[in-house]
């Protein structure tokens, strides 16, 4: 009787049981909350599914899903070797070819931060430094990739302010 006092609707816990199961076996977090969704009335985004599942059967959980060691079996058999997991640009300069690395992290940094640069300079072309309209000129005529070491400063800038 008391108001504060959570009571588990059994019909919406098998539901959201069903989803969970549903996720064990590899379904999309997109198409299992669409379906619980659809059979509960309630609604539900596909993050709040995933939400729900690590909690509940997530690492460190009492009970933990079995996919859990799949993934990371799959992952460590298919994950490359630290050295080949750097991504390298080849660039050919009067016949010699000069080799840079880049993490992953760094090259998904520098593609996200060159497209909000292009997005400022585009709705306000006033507001970047020159060495920011000089890394875009050169984005912009291949010779980023040779000067990646002199604009990796520009990368800690806060680029979404």
């Amino acid at each position: 009787d008391d108001p504060l006092v959570l009571v588990p609707d059994p019909e919406m816990v098998r539901w959201v049981e069903d989803a969970m199961d549903s996720l064990d076996q590899g379904h999309s977090s997109r198409r299992v909350a669409a379906w619980l969704v659809e059979k509960t009335n309630q609604k539900i985004s596909h993050q709040g599914i995933i939400n729900i599942w690590e909690r509940h059967r997530g690492k460190g959980t009492a009970k933990p899903s079995k996919r859990i060691k799949q993934l990371a079996k799959k992952r460590k058999q298919t994950a490359p070797e630290i050295q080949a997991e750097k991504q390298t640009i080849f660039k050919g300069l009067s016949g010699l070819v000069v080799v840079f690395f880049m993490t992953d992290n760094e090259l998904v940094k520098l593609v996200w931060e060159v497209m909000v640069l292009k997005r400022r300079f585009e709705d306000d072309p006033y507001s970047l430094s020159e060495k920011q309209i000089k890394l875009l000129k050169d984005q912009e005529t291949q010779t980023f990739e040779r000067y990646f070491a002199r604009y990796k400063d520009l990368l800690e800038i806060d680029t979404f302010s």
